[in-house]
């Protein structure tokens, strides 16, 4: 058997077992009030089937809303080259689920993100964290099919109450009215790209408004502990190849550095952590954002076959607040 096929099947079986950690990831897995979804694609031969699940399995009435486990989901698109926002509106009773395809829940948009916002029965944000969902990606531009479950955060009002604390109309991730993210982020592994591998990052910016560029530093280790670095920068959504994030993940960088000699797989690998160093107002109205928050999420792909997950998030809070106002 040639190296080619060595290294296909090893990579397969690499991909296969990295369904088993996302499923057993728990964090933000635990149904929440508030759920983003890193990507969908829709038109043109692509596919996206959105679906949530309210998980109330217990008739009784809440103590702010007085409703029987009842949420009402504000569903809101954000296409990813114009930031124009779909919004749906879907009720869920306890035990409920929804799925729907973005090309008809959502027709005018081709790519970009999603979430979704627990709303009481009798109107506005609540703290309903009974929602889960996930995501079924056909993605013929990247010639890949895989699933990637929500980020999840929960609300931090109390059961029923209204989360929006300040009145500003926004939801904020502040540790008040929903609960803050990660303040790195970490892309768990990766395989060199450019010789059989191929793939892509999602990021979704929770640094506020589309006008505002999200600048993010990447460390990058190869397998043998050496540290490299890397830069980008989006504005409130990318979803690209991961080599274009930066030339340190490519397998003919990776191969010049010292690799670890006991590795048994024929190919190179590493990990990397995210962190939001600034976000800036491109339109110059906002004073810049220091270590502003986003979420993201990495697809791995190989002849079509795919895994894919959230990108993991450090126990330490972001110590600046996300906004979501698009």
């Amino acid at each position: 058997m040639n190296r080619f096929a060595i290294a296909s099947l090893s990579l397969l079986a690499l991909l296969s077992m990295m369904v088993a950690p996302a499923q057993a990831d728990v964090a933000r897995r635990a149904p929440g009030s508030v759920l983003i979804y890193p990507v969908y694609v829709s038109t043109g031969g692509n596919t996206t089937i959105i679906s949530i699940t309210n998980t109330h399995n217990e008739p009784g009435f809440e103590p702010a809303s007085n409703q029987s486990g009842v949420v009402n989901v504000h569903f809101v698109y954000v296409d990813g080259s114009t930031w124009n926002e779909t919004n749906r509106f879907q009720t869920l009773t306890p035990n409920d689920t929804f799925s729907v395809s973005v090309a008809t829940h959502n027709p005018n948009s081709s790519s970009g993100f999603l979430y979704c916002v627990a709303w009481s029965p009798t109107g506005g944000r609540a703290d309903l964290d009974y929602l889960v969902g996930d995501a079924l990606i056909v993605d013929t531009g990247y010639n890949c099919i895989f699933g990637l479950p929500a980020v999840a955060f929960s609300a931090l009002t109390g059961t029923g109450n209204p989360t929006d604390v300040n009145g500003n109309g926004d939801i904020d991730f502040d540790g008040i009215e929903y609960e803050k993210a990660g303040d790195q982020q970490i892309i768990r592994s990766f395989i060199g790209q450019g010789v059989l591998m191929d793939s892509y990052l999602a990021f979704v910016s929770l640094a506020g408004t589309a006008d505002f560029e999200t600048q993010l530093d990447l460390v990058v280790y190869n397998d043998n502990e050496q540290q490299f670095s890397s830069h980008f920068a989006f504005r409130c959504w990318a979803y690209v190849p991961l080599s274009t994030v930066g030339g340190v993940f490519n397998d003919s960088f990776l191969a010049s550095t010292s690799t670890d000699p006991n590795s048994t797989v024929p190919f190179t690998t590493g990990w990397a952590r995210v962190d939001g160093d600034r976000a800036v107002d491109t339109v110059g109205n906002e004073p810049p954002i220091n270590d502003p928050m986003f979420v993201g999420a990495c697809v791995q792909s190989l002849f079509g076959f795919a895994a894919a997950q959230l990108l993991a998030q450090t126990p330490q809070e972001n110590p600046t607040a996300g906004i979501l106002e698009y």
